[in-house]
């Protein structure tokens, strides 16, 4: 049996600024309440985190290190355990990045993405299939690799999550983006010799307490 928790980053300064397209921004750090929040997603874990065997991981974007960072010195492990990786990163927005959000997802491309959302991308950019067949390939190694009950920890994004869940779950595409990933939220699915189960989805109880 394997554990995979896929832990959204906590809040980014890029988060602030909603109206702009910020696709994977590698280089956005955490905000004040970010520090707050993967602060308090560390405080959770601490009663159990080192009776089990986790393995870290993280994208290769800085918000994402930075806040396994701040969980890792609240939980009392080495951050030099953590792994990167870059086919956790968000989905890209080639072009769009930066770009203002209203001025570009017009009526038409708006008509466009609901016909094929998810083989739908932006110039030089991503589609979800694309991201979650990244996701899956990170995904499907560790399975290979990992023959113990192993628990992993995995600093990503949140449409990433999102990506994945559709393709383990098969569910619709064109109800993906209702799906809600709060930042430092726990989706966490477990394999076994019958496939995957999922056990949580967007938990983040940990925000309000």
């Amino acid at each position: 049996m394997l554990t995979f928790q896929f832990i959204r980053h906590a809040e980014s300064e890029a988060n602030l600024r909603p109206h702009i397209i910020s696709g994977q921004s590698v280089d956005a750090v955490l905000s004040a309440d970010g520090r707050k929040q993967a602060a308090a997603l560390g405080v959770r874990y601490q009663p159990f985190i080192k009776r089990k065997n986790y393995k870290l991981w993280a994208s290769t974007a800085l918000r994402t290190q930075q806040t396994a960072a701040i969980f890792c010195e609240k939980v009392g492990i080495e951050i030099e355990e953590l792994q990167l990786s870059p086919l956790l990163l968000e989905l890209s927005q080639g072009d769009w990045a930066g770009l203002v959000r209203s001025e570009t997802y017009t009526p038409e491309v708006l008509a466009e993405i609901q016909a094929d959302n998810l083989n739908f991308k932006a110039p030089n950019g991503e589609s979800q299939a694309e991201v979650a067949d990244r996701m899956m390939q990170w995904l499907e190694t560790q399975i290979a690799e990992n023959q113990v009950h192993t628990y992993f920890l995995v600093f990503t994004h949140g449409v990433a999550i999102k990506c994945l869940f559709q393709r383990i779950m098969q569910s619709n595409p064109q109800f993906t983006h209702l799906i809600n990933i709060q930042n430092t939220s726990i989706t966490e699915f477990k394999h076994s010799e019958k496939g995957f189960s999922l056990e949580k989805l967007n938990d983040h109880a940990h925000l309000y307490f």
